[in-house]
């Protein structure tokens, strides 16, 4: 299992050298610079220029990528353009954030999603199915941002239940992490049904029927236990998701947290913010991943036997 964490953790290495590669190139070919941003119009090309070979802007790519890479092997995750002040800070500042909406997506995604994909598997082609099946299409094919202003101008505009622009109370990330949940909520529960209907489906499970064993056992004990396993998989995947996801609701409810930041950073050409949270992004969604497989092996023993080999 050891071997296993510490092949994973190496991979981390070209995972967040890559993820770095791509988006310094896509930033390299964006139009303006930062002296651009910062000074505003008025001021001579040259003095552009100037400013710019002082930010290291001037440089050519692949120096500007070694140099950041050579840097954040220290620890060091660089300077903003645009405030002058450490990239870490304003991360460490705001990744709890983000952390805490995406956490509550996730387990209202999950605590909806799969008793709802258990029960239209169960209750299949009756009423208990059809309805939260069509709503499931619907929230799936809904984008984030459509559903978190239909939602904003209703509860906070219309109804005026909520806040438009945050005040820092609890209630603030309520709309935040339903955009962000019910679709995942859907998918959730969309694939448990099928797992589910795939498990219902097995040899051991008519075998448990034909034994007398009560529908409650058999569905709980025996077709759930085994149709969660993927399951897992898929929330531990829908969680990297949401992370990244979190770059268009904290714009949208001016919340404070990574996404919000590095949409700012595109904004004023600040490439060490956004290269800085585009890494801080990445190696959430490798962790949580290496974390969901090891979970995974730990709950079937076919998996960790693999493993431990």
């Amino acid at each position: 299992m050891w071997r296993y964490v510490v092949k994973r953790l190496l991979l981390l290495i070209p995972v967040i050298l890559g993820a770095i590669l791509i988006i310094s190139f896509v930033l390299s070919l964006s139009k303006g610079s930062p002296a651009e941003i910062i000074l505003g119009p008025g001021f001579q090309q040259e003095e552009y220029d100037e400013y710019n070979r002082e930010l290291g802007f001037s440089d050519p790519f692949f120096v500007r990528y070694f140099r950041y890479v050579g840097n954040l092997v220290k620890g060091d995750f660089g300077t903003s353009y645009y405030n002058k002040t450490s990239v870490w800070s304003e991360l460490k500042a705001r990744i709890p954030i983000s952390l805490r909406t995406t956490f509550m997506a996730l387990a209202l995604a999950a605590l909806v999603g799969v008793p709802l994909g258990v029960l239209t598997a169960v209750k299949q082609y009756s009423m208990f199915d059809t309805i939260p099946t069509a709503m499931a299409m619907i929230f799936a094919a809904t984008p984030v941002f459509w559903l978190g202003m239909l939602l904003m101008f209703f509860f906070a505009v219309k109804l005026g239940w909520f806040s438009v622009l945050p005040v820092g109370k609890f209630k603030d990330l309520i709309l935040p992490t339903l955009s962000l949940g019910l679709p995942h909520a859907a998918r959730q529960m969309r694939f448990t049904r099928s797992s589910m209907l795939e498990a219902i489906r097995e040899d051991y499970i008519r075998t448990a029927r034909a034994k007398g064993c009560k529908e409650r056992t058999v569905i709980w004990h025996h077709a759930v236990k085994n149709a969660l396993l993927p399951v897992i998989t898929v929330i531990g995947n829908s969680f990297g998701a949401m992370f990244g996801g979190t770059v268009i609701i904290e714009k949208l409810f001016v919340v404070n947290g990574i996404g919000s930041l590095m949409v700012k950073g595109i904004g004023n050409r600040d490439v060490p913010i956004v290269t800085g949270c585009v890494v801080i992004i990445a190696l959430v969604y490798s962790l949580v991943t290496m974390v969901v497989d090891i979970l995974y092996a730990y709950i079937d023993p076919r998996t960790k036997a693999r493993f431990i080999k």
